[in-house]
């Protein structure tokens, strides 16, 4: 993710200084935008996730005592809408940062320079604390997916949740503990359904760093 961030960021400064360069100044917030659609520089982390989410769909066959291999191609497609979502969700938090920030600098009078250091920390965090952040939620994200497809794949026909039992659980996901559903059903979770922890469909809230894990049920 690093190198995404430093490059929007030079884009948006390069942009930045070419508007200042203009005698007639158009809307900044159309002539600066990152665009949220713009995912193909994401791609890279299709393969990366899809390596571990196999090796978690084994582990999953591997716990059920199972003698079968994990199938790739509906993973593979799952995987790459996973990353089309968080891509997008990235590139508008990051576009909505830098927006925000700006408009703020405009209507304050500040200088091209000072527009610049405000543009540069938003970067500095993107590279920072939301670059642990949104790795760290992902990589959970595709592993929860993918063991959930390993036991409906098996013929497991129910699943419990697990939650992490320290003072970082949200309550909601403490009070989730121990939860039994049929298999093709969702956990009802802090108001939402989730077909399993890390759901993509579910909001941020009950997904960023969560650590739950979906478990079989075997009667």
């Amino acid at each position: 993710l690093k190198p995404i961030f430093s490059k929007q960021e030079k884009e948006v400064l390069k942009n930045l200084k070419d508007y200042f360069k203009q005698k007639s100044h158009k809307n900044y917030s159309d002539d600066l935008n990152i665009n949220p659609e713009d995912t193909g520089e994401f791609n890279v982390f299709k393969q990366i996730l899809l390596g571990f989410a196999v090796e978690e769909g084994q582990n999953a066959f591997d716990l059920l005592g199972l003698e079968q291999t994990f199938e790739v191609p509906k993973l593979s497609k799952l995987i790459k809408d996973q990353v089309q979502a968080f891509a997008s969700q990235v590139n508008e938090f990051t576009w909505d940062q830098v927006k925000v920030n700006l408009v703020n600098g405009f209507e304050a009078g500040e200088s091209e320079a000072e527009l610049g250091r405000r543009v540069k920390r938003v970067f500095a965090d993107a590279k920072g604390y939301r670059l642990k952040t949104i790795s760290r939620t992902e990589t959970g994200r595709a592993l929860s997916l993918r063991t959930h497809e390993a036991y409906t794949e098996s013929g497991v026909k129910k699943k419990e949740w697990l939650s992490v039992e320290d003072g970082r659980t949200r309550p909601e996901h403490a009070e989730a503990d121990g939860q039994i559903v049929d298999i093709d059903k969702p956990f009802e979770v802090g108001g939402e359904s989730l077909n399993h922890p890390n759901d993509f469909s579910a909001s941020p809230h009950n997904t960023i760093n969560c650590r739950c894990k979906e478990l079989p049920v075997i009667e």
